[in-house]
């Protein structure tokens, strides 16, 4: 490889190594999982359906890391203890947690969320995410909202809580999901409903969407089972150890979130195998 003068200007080793070090950083995104983007008064709507995976499977509990450190820097990670593996933050957690520290320890303390698969009928915003199957995360609260309808109590059902069979679509049961901006300045979902693809019938021919049926969105039990096998994600492969940041990996990530050199050790105490384990906490 012969060198000149000009080799060393910016153009010249912007081209070597494919990288412009002055471009806008973006943080990498999973484009299995879908959210739900919001207009410019922080409102969003869109209508899921909701699928069990290839395996059957419909909806997981995981631990994961949410870390706010110090100049905005996060860290956002499934905790290896889903896979029964040592967490550095839970470590952290654990330690302040014993020692009195329980303010402290709420920082490192680890969010419960829950995974299941969806299609996306109606995305008014990104309308070319209408028909995809996605991943989706939500909170507990959301969870036991599918639960409820699910798995209704004998004293709901006194109280007119009609049952639905929220995994089985041919059913025709839809979720509105709707984000708005709550009096604490905080995104929350509490204004979602369950509807039908009946009910919504007008709204999806107005934009160009035909369903199955006038019931369904999908036209069979074939075309269900079909969409299933080759277009969900299997909830089991997020449990895959692969899939898991090292121990050490995370350390390095706390250390970068607290303002800290890679070269130094963040101190995380050793926790009694005596220790009492605490339920993780919703944010």
């Amino acid at each position: 490889m012969s060198l000149d003068i000009n080799s060393f200007d910016f153009e010249a080793l912007k081209a070597v190594t494919k990288e412009d070090p002055f471009a806008e950083k973006k943080y990498k995104t999973d484009d299995r999982f879908y959210k739900l983007q919001r207009n410019e008064n922080d409102q969003g709507v869109a209508f899921l359906i909701f699928l069990p995976d290839s395996e059957k499977r419909i909806i997981h509990e995981f631990s994961k890391i949410n870390f706010q450190g110090e100049n905005r820097r996060f860290v956002s990670e499934f905790s290896p203890t889903n896979i029964g593996l040592p967490d550095p933050f839970h470590e952290k957690w654990q330690a302040l947690w014993n020692e009195g520290k329980k303010d402290e320890s709420r920082r490192y303390a680890r969010q419960l969320r829950y995974i299941t698969n969806i299609k996306v009928i109606l995305d008014p915003l990104h309308p070319e995410n209408n028909g995809k199957n996605f991943l989706f995360e939500m909170s507990k609260t959301m969870a036991d909202k599918i639960k409820g309808v699910m798995c209704p109590s004998e004293q709901d059902i006194a109280m007119g809580t009609e049952k639905k069979e929220v995994f089985n679509p041919l059913r025709g049961v839809v979720y509105k999901l709707v984000a708005s901006k709550g009096s604490n300045g905080f995104i929350n979902y509490d204004k979602s409903v369950w509807t039908t693809i009946q009910e919504i019938q007008p709204i999806l021919q107005k934009n160009g969407i035909t369903t199955g049926s006038q019931t369904s969105y999908y036209s069979d039990v074939n075309a269900l089972v079909d969409d299933i096998n080759k277009n969900t994600y299997k909830i089991s492969d997020l449990l895959d150890p692969k899939n898991y940041l090292t121990y050490d990996e995370l350390v390095k990530k706390m250390n970068w979130a607290l303002g800290q050199a890679e070269t130094e050790t963040v101190k995380v105490a050793e926790v009694n195998k005596g220790d009492t384990e605490v339920q993780a906490v919703e944010h």
